[in-house]
């Protein structure tokens, strides 16, 4: 194969000299390193200039006619083969120059080919812009802004054909870069705030698509202007980087802002959040615990995520992701190590968003949960009065009606739940986020009789009458 262009010779005085010298000896310890190993220009073309370290002589090849090579220094160069016009350069560390034309065509790629006779290879590839776009090369990357908009117009879990440049200021770090899993999630944005778009990075690679394996390495932190090269996804409604199909192109040390004063947290029903804008404000939510994911390949365990659903008295949030703490980890299969099941009253604190219009608390922590035990009706009137919690779901029955309005329920929530074993009598209900009663909460969940209700209470008693007191409810729809 005749290639169209080779490394411009410099020392043409020295070539009668250089041919007497002997041709390359292979070398097993041979190391040639190039960085970086992609390179991408403009329509208007560029010189871009990499390092070159090698421990033998080596010679430079492509076969594109729009790329001019030049090393810097050349101490000299030998003629191998006076019918092929490849020449090698001595052992040492070069900063190599690529001259690359304007492209009047659409967008074009090339591989500068380095190698010595031993022979051992390293490969630059050069990507130049053709019709322009957004993010199309280093010199036109994408804002987040127009990041977050890309991966909005995908479908779930689609990712974009093209690889693009994005550039960002680092607002958030999820996991910094270790050489555990060498690779790091974090946040980025126009300004390096939360408030515009937001754009997730999502487990890249490190510079030059390696994985980090050195802790001297260079980390992230919020405040760093980084660019990044990849392939867009929208995952679950989040615009961010394909999953190990994106590296840190370029990091850049910034300064780390002043950290501003926390989101107040708000303690909100179910039905609140729902209603709210999405956002950084943390809602403390207590609720019962009414659907809980199971891993799709084990569908006997918790998806480790921690997915599941929490109902109060006003209605239903989706928890998408269950961190063991404020600024925890995230997969940690919360749900199982903490020991919650169905049924159980759990509180969390965490931000309000969306995925396909659907509200969700994202990446809420754990506060507390307290274990509920299932019961039937006969069984729970047999227990002695105790604070611990029971459930018992059953049917509506004889709701006790406003003594001086016999139109209207009592506004306690006073009935009787009855199940195939007996009754139990229901002594007060109350919403879950506060444990205060007297709302009438029958009226306004719309509860009547027939209704199939849990209700979550301790066992407590009545002139030796049993009753469940101050309980949770829910309604089964």
């Amino acid at each position: 194969m005749k290639l169209k262009n080779i490394l411009s010779i410099f020392a043409i005085a020295a070539t009668a000299a250089a041919c007497t010298q002997e041709a390359p000896v292979s070398n097993p310890d041979l190391a040639i390193k190039i960085t970086p190993s992609l390179i991408t220009v403009g329509v208007d073309g560029a010189s871009r200039e990499i390092v070159l370290e090698a421990s033998i002589q080596w010679h430079a090849e492509t076969e594109a006619d729009w790329i001019h090579i030049t090393p810097v220094p050349i101490a000299g160069y030998i003629h191998v083969d006076e019918y092929t016009p490849v020449y090698y350069f001595p052992a040492g560390k070069y900063y190599v120059t690529l001259d690359i034309a304007a492209n009047t065509g659409k967008e074009r790629q090339a591989q500068v080919i380095f190698s010595t006779a031993n022979p051992d290879q390293r490969i630059l590839t050069v990507i130049q812009e053709g019709e322009t776009g957004p993010g199309s090369s280093y010199d036109n990357p994408m804002t987040c802004a127009q990041a977050y908009e890309a991966g909005q117009a995908l479908s779930h879990k689609e990712i974009s054909k093209k690889k693009f440049f994005i550039k960002g200021i680092i607002n958030k770090v999820d996991e910094a870069y270790g050489t555990k899993y060498g690779n790091a999630t974090f946040w980025i944005s126009d300004d390096g705030t939360k408030d515009g778009p937001q754009f997730e990075v999502y487990r890249a690679l490190y510079i030059d698509n390696t994985l980090y394996d050195d802790e001297s390495k260079t980390n992230i932190k919020v405040g760093d202007q980084v660019m990044i090269y990849g392939n867009i996804t929208n995952y679950n409604g989040t615009s961010e980087t394909a999953e190990k199909e994106a590296y840190l192109y370029e990091l850049k040390a910034g300064e780390t802002p002043e950290p501003g004063p926390e989101p107040e947290e708000v303690d909100a029903t179910c039905a609140e959040v729902n209603a709210a804008e999405d956002g950084d404000t943390p809602y403390r939510v207590k609720g019962i615990v009414t659907r809980i994911v199971m891993d799709k390949d084990d569908p006997t365990n918790y998806n480790k995520y921690g997915n599941f659903d929490i109902t109060d008295e006003t209605g239903t949030v989706y928890v998408y992701g269950l961190l063991p703490e404020k600024d925890g980890e995230t997969k940690q299969d919360v749900l199982t190590t903490k020991g919650v099941k169905l049924g159980d009253v759990i509180t969390v604190v965490g931000p309000k968003s969306s995925h396909n219009g659907n509200p969700q608390l994202k990446n809420a922590y754990y506060e507390s949960h307290t274990s509920v035990t299932a019961v039937t009706c006969a069984e729970f009137n047999a227990l002695a009065d105790t604070d611990a919690l029971f459930t018992v779901t059953g049917t509506v029955k004889d709701i006790v009606m406003d003594k001086d309005d016999p139109t209207k329920y009592n506004k306690y929530g006073n009935f009787y739940v009855e199940d195939e074993t007996g009754s139990v009598y229901v002594y007060g209900v109350v919403p879950a986020s506060t444990g205060k009663g007297g709302q009438d909460l029958l009226t306004t969940m719309g509860v009547k009789e027939g209704d199939t209700v849990t209700v979550v209470s301790i066992k407590s008693s009545h002139n030796g009458n049993p009753q469940m007191k101050n309980a949770f409810i829910y309604l089964h729809n």
